[in-house]
């Protein structure tokens, strides 16, 4: 049964406002979920976010309904929208042309944040913001990989410290691997699905619970950054952890959901204090009238500014695989790239790898939820396939997180193409393209973790999930 209603409310509580006027329809503001808002007086009845939530994504949360003023959107049974089936994908807010629908904006609070003389501002850039950050300003003379110029946006935005999301993506294949290897040997559960996509997280939590223990239980990388950035970097810089404000500059809205997830809470606190959007991001350095084609480049801060060319990939379709493979290599020689090839549908592609000294592990990659929900389905009705898939890669939004709904809205229908290209020359440019390869990483378990998978590890990298 699906996680809706009250039980999904105790476990994700209404911060916000929600208003319904007595003809059912949504006559204010939504703002009961943490990641989208909606002001349904600015719809004009386009049914641009039905179709991408229907059509994409296969939720059907938004429908068509009469109102006095003329047709207007709404959630499905007329409930906040933290209690529908609604998995913050995003990909709405980038439909919605009108601005009825949006993120939840929080450049004011990164704003106070930086202004506030008591806190220690961190904040980490993932992958994907790096390639897409540009295309935010109009008049910037070059696109694709822009990490250094990133950086330097945030020195001068304020931040006193700058993280690359890539050292957790290392991280978090190294976990992820022994993980599976751990699932191999005592036979499953199988497939293990990856956890770095907090929007398929909630859709297994919502509408497929009886998956949850096929998860991973592994964080995703921005949450395995920030348990390390308020223990081990807190440590290193010797900064009190309470004082720390640790921000994340991501490419997708669910992270906003996800940093407020009572499993992912220590002692009751979050790790990640706030996350900004792509486009968060680039309204928050014309706020602070910054000027991005001036700003000057800068290095991420140690000893959690490096992450191998695999990183990168976790931003597209097959990458988080791709890693995982890599990392359990057992020679130094980089492998050929995973060859995915399609499965018994189109929206699932799939790869076989022989493990050294062992089996060889079948291996799927799906992005885009609607996709997702029909590999579960077939899952469901193919007992065969659940035991023969090892490990199934999923990402919630169509391309992955290159075209995440934090994301600036797509220019032309290469736009997304483009973006991938970057990361993916990050990659094959890298001087380190296994996460194993990492020294920092490797630093960081050796003085601090331990080994992979170990007491401490479990404790700050691993989470349960909601059944």
């Amino acid at each position: 049964m699906a996680l809706v209603g009250s039980l999904w409310r105790s476990v994700v509580p209404v911060p916000r406002a929600f208003f319904v006027n007595q003809r059912g329809y949504h006559s204010g503001i939504d703002r009961s979920a943490r990641a989208v808002s909606i002001d349904w007086s600015k719809c004009i009845g386009c049914r641009k976010c039905e179709r991408v939530c229907t059509s994409h994504q296969g939720l059907n949360v938004l429908a068509l309904m009469g109102s006095p003023k003329g047709p207007r959107m709404s959630v499905k049974g007329n409930v906040p929208l933290v209690e529908s089936d609604c998995i913050s994908c995003g990909q709405c807010t980038i439909a919605c042309k009108t601005g009825a629908i949006t993120e939840c904006d929080d450049v004011p609070n990164a704003i106070r944040a930086l202004q506030d003389p008591d806190l220690v501002t961190v904040i980490q850039i993932s992958p994907s913001a790096r390639v897409s950050v540009a295309e935010c300003f109009k008049s910037a003379q070059s696109k694709g990989n822009q990490v250094h110029k990133v950086v330097g946006a945030c020195r001068k935005a304020g931040f006193q410290y700058v993280i690359d999301t890539g050292f957790a993506a290392d991280l978090t294949v190294i976990e992820e691997s022994t993980e599976l290897m751990k699932r191999i040997e005592r036979g499953g559960p199988f497939p293990m699905f990856t956890s770095c996509c907090s929007s398929w997280v909630t859709l297994i939590e919502k509408k497929y619970p009886e998956f949850s223990d096929n998860l991973s239980q592994c964080k995703s990388p921005m949450s395995m950054m920030g348990a390390i950035v308020k223990t081990y970097f807190a440590a290193q810089h010797k900064i009190d952890p309470k004082k720390i404000f640790h921000i994340s500059l991501m490419p997708c809205l669910s992270k906003k959901e996800e940093i407020h997830k009572s499993t992912l809470l220590r002692d009751g606190k979050r790790d990640v204090d706030l996350v900004l959007t792509t486009r968060e991001f680039g309204r928050l350095l014309n706020a602070l009238s910054i000027d991005w084609d001036t700003v000057p480049s800068s290095d991420f801060d140690d000893p959690l500014g490096y992450s191998s060319g695999a990183a990168a990939l976790f931003s597209v379709p097959g990458g988080v695989a791709e890693a995982v493979c890599r990392n359990l290599n057992s020679s130094h020689a980089l492998l050929p790239k995973l060859t995915f090839t399609s499965g018994d549908t189109d929206s699932v592609r799939i790869a076989k790898f022989p493990l050294p000294q062992g089996p060889t592990i079948n291996i799927a990659s799906i992005h885009g939820s609607s996709n997702a929900q029909k590999f579960l389905h077939n899952l469901k009705l193919n007992s065969n396939t659940k035991d023969t898939m090892h490990l199934v890669e999923v990402m919630a939004c169509v391309g992955g997180c290159v075209g995440g709904g934090g994301q600036p809205q797509a220019t032309s229908p290469t736009t997304l193409d483009n973006r991938s290209s970057a990361l993916c020359s990050i990659d094959t440019t890298s001087t380190q393209r296994n996460p194993r390869g990492n020294q920092l990483v490797q630093h960081l378990y050796s003085h601090f973790l331990g080994s992979p998978g170990s007491a401490l590890a479990h404790i700050l990298l691993h989470t349960k999930h909601n059944h």
